[in-house]
């Protein structure tokens, strides 16, 4: 039976960009997001986005420009 972690990360991968995912597989410590990334009625989806990254062992940075 799949866990609470395994059905957040199929819906993540779902929904992520698929440049984010892919930075958070390669073997850099962190992943760049800049402010635009996302939207303002993508709020949701810039929450799973840094939670994704912290599974992924991932420090976040959200940057202006």
């Amino acid at each position: 039976m799949p866990t609470t972690e395994d059905k957040f990360r199929q819906i993540a991968e779902a929904k992520l960009p698929l440049d984010f995912l892919r930075a958070c597989q390669s073997e850099a410590e962190c992943v760049l997001m800049h402010q635009a990334a996302f939207g303002y009625d993508e709020l949701w989806v810039l929450g799973a986005a840094i939670k994704y990254a912290g599974l992924s062992g991932k420090e976040v940075r959200v940057i202006a420009s």
